[in-house]
C-alpha cells in the first residue's frame, strides 16, 4: 500500500484506526507527489492512499498523476469538506476516473473510521488471494509445460515406431505394382494408406488429418468397407458425415484430405473421386494434373507417383529449395526403390529437427511392360 501525503496524516491515522498490526502495514509506503508521479508504469496489485490537499499543490504533473494512478489497482482519496476547491476537483475527478475507491473527508468520524479500516482490510485480502492464484496459476503453468513436453516426446516416439512397424507394401495387381512408404511428422494428426482391391478395380486411399480422432475414424470406416463391399460414392459420403460429426463439438474445426483414386486394371483408366491436395507425377513426364471423374489414361512402363499433401509442405518448406521435375526427370533414377529413397533422402537432408513438421505420404504405381491390358 502506498500513502501520498506530504502532511503525514493519513498514516498517523491509520495507525490510530488498526486495533492490531495488520500484514497490509508491512510493505506500506510513504511517497511525496513528485516520487509518486515518477513511478514506472508497471501494473501493481496495490492501493494507494492520496491526500487532495497534497496534489492540488502541483497543478503541473496533474496530467502525470492520472496516467500513474491507472497502474493501481484503485485509490482512495482524502480531502477536507470545508475547502470547495478540493470539493470541485473531487466531483470532477470521480466522473472521469474507474480507479476511485473511496473518498472520505477529514476528520475521520467513528463511523467513517470503521468503514475506511474494512474497507482496506478486504481489498488487501483480494490482493492477497491474487497474489496466491497467480503463484498456483504460475506453478499450474509449469507442470503443464512439462506434460505437454512429455506428451510430445510420448507421440514423437509412437509415431517412429509406427513409420518402423507400418508395412512398406509392394505388390503386383493385375500388371501393375504398387509401392508405398511413410514418414511421420512431429505434428498432430497422421496420414494412413491403405490398398482395396474389388472384382474390377482397384482403389487407392489416402486420408491425411490433423486429428488422430478423424484419422481413427476413417480407417474405422475403412474397415467396415472391405468386410462389406467398397463403394468410393458411399465412402465418401460416410468419411464427410463423420467428419461433420467431430467437428460440431469442436470450436478450431478440423481439416482432413483424403485421396480417392480409382484404377481400371484393364483399360489402364485412374479416376480421381476426390479433390484433393495430394499431387501427381509420372516419371520421365514430370507433373501431372488429374481432375475429379474425368479419366487419366495410364501407358505401359509409365510410373505415377502420388505426394501428400504433407509431403508436399515439406518439401516446399525445406531450406534448399529444389524443383520435384528434376527428381523425376533424372536419368540415375530407375527402380522404384530407387526413386522412394532418392525423394525421402531430399526430403529429410535438411530437417533440423528429429522429425519433419508434417507426416508425409509416398505412393507409387508402375504398369508391367509385359502386362496384358486394353488399351
Amino acid at each position: 500500500m502506498i500513502i501520498v501525503d506530504e502532511r503525514n496524516f493519513l498514516k498517523n491515522e491509520l495507525s490510530t484506526l488498526a486495533s492490531e498490526p495488520l500484514e497490509l502495514f508491512h510493505n506500506l509506503q510513504v511517497m511525496n507527489f513528485k516520487s509518486f508521479t515518477s513511478l514506472s508504469l508497471t501494473k501493481m496489485n496495490e492501493i494507494a492512499l492520496i491526500d487532495i490537499q497534497t496534489i492540488l499543490k502541483y497543478p503541473d504533473l496533474m496530467d502525470d498523476f492520472r496516467v500513474v494512478m491507472n497502474i493501481f489497482t484503485g485509490v482512495i482519496f482524502f480531502y477536507d469538506g470545508e475547502n470547495q476547491k478540493e470539493i470541485e476537483w473531487i466531483k470532477k475527478e470521480s466522473v472521469t476516473s474507474s480507479k476511485i475507491l473511496g473518498i472520505y473527508t477529514y476528520s475521520l468520524d467513528q463511523m467513517n473510521s470503521l468503514v475506511l479500516i474494512n474497507q482496506v482490510k478486504f481489498v488487501w485480502q483480494l490482493l492477497e488471494e491474487q497474489k496466491s492464484l497467480q503463484k498456483q496459476l504460475v506453478h499450474f503453468s509449469f507442470e503443464l509445460e512439462e506434460v505437454l513436453q512429455t506428451a510430445q516426446s510420448e507421440m514423437t516416439k509412437a509415431k517412429k515406431i509406427y513409420e518402423t512397424f507400418i508395412p512398406k507394401r509392394t505388390q503386383e495387381i493385375k500388371g501393375i505394382v504398387f509401392s508405398n512408404k511413410y514418414l511421420a511428422g512431429d505434428g498432430g494428426g497422421a496420414e494412413f494408406f491403405d490398398l482395396i482391391q474389388t472384382s474390377n478395380k482397384i482403389y487407392q486411399i489416402l486420408i491425411s488429418s490433423q486429428s488422430y480422432l478423424l484419422t481413427s475414424s476413417v480407417m474405422g470406416i475403412l474397415s467396415r468397407y472391405k468386410d462389406e463391399g467398397f463403394n468410393p460414392e458411399t465412402f465418401i459420403y460416410d468419411v464427410s458425415e463423420d467428419a461433420k460429426k467431430i467437428n460440431s463439438s469442436k470450436k478450431q474445426k478440423f481439416v482432413h484430405d483424403l485421396l480417392v483414386l480409382e484404377i481400371d486394371p484393364i483399360s489402364l483408366k485412374l479416376i480421381l473421386h476426390t479433390d484433393s491436395e495430394v499431387v501427381f507425377f509420372s516419371q520421365g513426364i514430370g507433373k501431372i494434373k488429374l481432375n475429379k471423374d474425368a479419366p487419366y489414361q495410364l501407358q505401359k512402363g509409365e510410373k505415377i507417383v502420388a505426394l501428400s499433401g504433407g509431403f508436399t509442405f515439406n518439401w516446399m518448406n525445406k531450406t534448399v529449395k529444389k524443383d520435384l521435375d528434376s527428381v523425376f526427370k533424372a536419368d540415375n533414377v530407375n527402380s522404384i526403390q530407387d526413386l522412394m529413397s532418392e525423394l525421402f533422402f531430399q526430403l529429410k537432408e535438411d530437417v533440423s529437427g528429429e522429425l519433419p513438421r508434417k507426416d508425409s505420404t509416398l505412393l507409387i504405381m508402375e504398369v508391367n511392360r509385359h502386362g496384358i491390358h486394353k488399351i
